[in-house]
């Protein structure tokens, strides 16, 4: 048994030296190993292809990059027409027939007093802040002297507020500016005409008073010839 161990080793350091004298001889002669395999080409990583969230992604930007109604509508209110700014200085031109798409901005803090019947435009009139022509501002007529036309009666308990809430008159300001330029196109006024009704909302919180609106039908009227109409007549 310790012979055979003893042959193991001197056969295989007697291999081992007989590939160092084909190994050198083949550095010399060109001498091939016959029992040589051909190495083969190592494999290619696989790369992982897992799809991005979407949650990574940024948005594209808008089509027709928007300032804000404050800016478009000259700082709210008070008005400040050195303060004006084009709504979408890439945007749609007005001009030709119409119909001419608008954006209505309430500057003024009556708005949030308004009841469900708030001054709104036709549907077929409305667009997206970029692809308007127009831009409505509407603003509280600081010149416009209040009174009291009618009441409404609440009753929610004490921590709701039980009680009478006023409704006054108002006057508003609509001014019109092209969305492309922030040129004015036009500038009148509407009274508020909505009854105490209308005015008040279903519920208050400590309610106290509240202003007439103006009503979607005359807003619409006042403002037909300037959407449905040709630019500039």
């Amino acid at each position: 048994m310790v012979a055979g161990k003893g042959m193991g080793r001197r056969g295989r350091a007697g291999a081992l030296g007989l590939l160092g004298v084909l190994g050198l001889t083949g550095c010399g002669g060109g001498f091939e190993v016959p029992w040589a395999e051909e190495a083969s080409p190592s494999p290619t990583a696989s790369v992982s292809t897992a799809p991005i969230p979407d949650y990574w992604i940024s948005p594209p930007p808008p089509r027709n990059p928007t300032r804000t109604s404050t800016e478009a509508c000259g700082g709210g209110d008070p008005f400040d027409p050195d303060a004006v700014l084009a709504l979408t200085p890439g945007g749609p031109a007005y001009a030709g027939p119409g119909v001419h798409p608008v954006v209505l901005y309430e500057t003024h803090t009556l708005a949030q007093d308004y009841g469900s019947d708030e001054p709104v435009v036709p549907e077929g009139w409305l667009a997206a802040p970029g692809e308007a022509q127009l831009v409505v501002c509407e603003y509280e007529d600081d010149a416009f002297v209040s009174e009291t036309v009618g009441t409404c009666e609440y009753a929610g308990g004490s921590w709701i507020g039980d009680g009478t809430a006023r409704v006054e008159s108002m006057r508003y300001v609509y001014r019109v500016f092209e969305a492309r330029t922030g040129e004015l196109v036009d500038e009148f006024t509407l009274d508020g005409t909505s009854s105490p009704e209308e005015t008040c909302p279903d519920s208050a919180y400590h309610p106290t008073v509240f202003f007439q609106y103006v009503e979607r039908e005359a807003l619409t009227e006042r403002l037909r010839p300037l959407v449905e109409g040709t630019a500039g007549e």
